[in-house]
């Protein structure tokens, strides 16, 4: 869990082993990542300013060829508390990858996703 007390995130994350080709049902990317409460209950009370995490790494491209996505994340470290600043930023990134024009090829290939993480 992101944090002990004041609600924290605990997230897990898969990454595409087979992106579709030629017509095959591609990866809905919206659930590459699931994020759940932990430690909901409430911390003492004193002003703290909300922090986050540093980046994880960019993850695998979702295409070789013809256009794909990659993303990384980050969670809330600490939330701000009574008169704490809160978090300003986002917590997910996308970015292009994978643009070079692919070869076309005759089979249909459908979207594989790995195991999840912890």
């Amino acid at each position: 869990c992101s944090l002990t007390c004041g609600g924290g995130e605990k997230s897990r994350s898969r990454i595409i082993e087979q992106v579709a080709e030629h017509g095959g049902k591609p990866c809905n990317l919206s659930v590459s990542m699931m994020v759940n409460s932990c430690n909901n209950q409430d911390c003492p009370t004193e002003a703290t300013d909300c922090e986050f995490s540093a980046w994880n790494d960019w993850g695998t491209c979702t295409a070789v060829c013809g256009g794909g996505e990659q993303h990384r994340s980050r969670s809330v470290m600490v939330e701000a508390t009574e008169d704490g600043a809160a978090c300003d930023g986002l917590r997910q990134e996308f970015r292009k990858c994978g643009t070079k024009p692919c070869e076309k090829k005759d089979a249909k290939f459908p979207c594989l996703w790995d195991d999840w993480t912890d």
